[in-house]
Formats: structure tokens, C-alpha cells, sequence
């Protein structure tokens, strides 16, 4: 029926699990191609806890998504 709803954050929340500044975390949010994933709600934006620690992972495993060639944009 339904998906069940992820837990969503805000910036002050996703800047201490990044370990970042909360106008970090807003700086790279609101680009032309963001590299935080985020859930824009009206004016307001929120993230899903597990795409954040999803995206912690990327960053150390890999090359981040927006440095890799076979990102769409």
C-alpha cells in the first residue's frame, strides 16, 4: 500500500553526522547539481538519515558520485 516514510533530518542534524557546517551541508544542497541528497518540501529541506550515512559510505568506499564519470545529471 504504502512505502513506509524514512526518518527525515534536518541540515543541523546532517551537518553533525557529516561533520560539516550547516551552511556547508545548505551550500551543497542548493546547486545547480546538489551532491547531498535531499528532500526538498516547500521551501524547506530535509534528509533521510539513511541517505546521508548512505552517501558517508560512498564517500569512503569510492570516488564520490559527483567526481565519477558515469554520473547523469
Amino acid at each position: 500500500m504504502y512505502e513506509r516514510a524514512e526518518e527525515l533530518i534536518d541540515s543541523n542534524e546532517t551537518a553533525r553526522l557529516l561533520g560539516v557546517t550547516v551552511n556547508w551541508v545548505r551550500d551543497h544542497t542548493t546547486r545547480r547539481q546538489p551532491i547531498v541528497p535531499h528532500v526538498k518540501m516547500g521551501r524547506k529541506i530535509r534528509f533521510e538519515r539513511v541517505e546521508v550515512l548512505r552517501f558517508i559510505r560512498e564517500c569512503r568506499e569510492t570516488r564520490p558520485r559527483w567526481e565519477r564519470n558515469d554520473v547523469v545529471a
